[in-house]
């Protein structure tokens, strides 16, 4: 079950959706976040995930969320922007590297995308997130070959 759980959390995460880890911020700002995030409203979304860097600036799930929301609203500068500091405050994040990579590729930036997506690879592969990482060295491939 515990696998099926991590499955499922890694293809949401693939396909843009949120991560709300228990080292959250928590604050009512970022639940309102996640919540609207959920129910793809991601305008709405950016603007709680902005009050909740505010009352929580060190919560790099905010960042992360928001950077989420804005990729799938097509503002990759800005994705890339809220990644960028997410990974400083969690350089563990795999999930960020992932989701700046993305990023960067629609912006035709195919180098940092491939240097992103390593270091989501190498993250993931340690966190034992097989789904996400097989999906990371895939683009890898992918971008390689172009």
């Amino acid at each position: 079950m515990k696998n099926l759980a991590k499955y499922l959390s890694s293809t949401l995460l693939a396909l843009g959706l949120f991560v709300h880890s228990a080292n959250a911020g928590d604050t009512p700002a970022f639940d309102r976040g996640i919540n609207l995030e959920k129910s793809g409203y991601y305008k709405e979304a950016i603007d709680e995930f902005t009050h909740a860097i505010a009352e929580e600036p060190s919560d790099p799930y905010a960042y992360y969320n928001r950077g989420v929301c804005r990729k799938i609203l097509g503002d990759y500068q800005g994705a890339i922007d809220d990644q960028t500091i997410a990974v400083s405050l969690d350089p563990s994040n795999g999930d960020a590297y992932f989701n700046m990579a993305e990023s960067l590729q629609k912006l035709g930036k195919k180098d940092e995308a491939i240097v992103n997506y390593q270091k989501a690879a190498d993250l993931l592969k340690v966190q034992g997130d097989d789904a996400l990482y097989n999906m990371a060295i895939d683009s890898i491939n992918s971008l390689k070959s172009q």
